[in-house]
């Protein structure tokens, strides 16, 4: 889905998506790897060393509970705008 469109109708689905596992009581931390072990299938080689940089980052900083939704969302944002920067700058060169 995050790879999909990197736009907010596609970031609210899957906040709410998150905020569902939250509530079914999946753990931030196997949601966020779960989400990474996705993406790192299907990005190119030349991203997958930001987003182990950005999965670090988040997953120190990721709080228990359903107060981790922001930050799960937050990391989605940034995995977007990776996208399309990097999409962004393929075409030129």
């Amino acid at each position: 889905m995050a790879l999909e469109a990197c736009n907010a109708h596609n970031l609210l689905s899957i906040r709410g998506k998150f905020q569902m596992l939250l509530l079914d009581f999946v753990h931030p931390k196997l949601i966020l790897q779960k989400l990474v072990e996705h993406l790192l299938k299907r990005i190119e080689a030349s991203l997958r060393r930001e987003l182990y940089y950005w999965h670090a980052y988040y997953d120190r900083r990721l709080p228990p509970g359903i107060t981790a939704l922001l930050k799960l969302e937050e990391f989605v944002a940034k995995f977007m705008s990776m996208c399309r920067k990097n999409s962004g700058s393929r075409k030129y060169v």
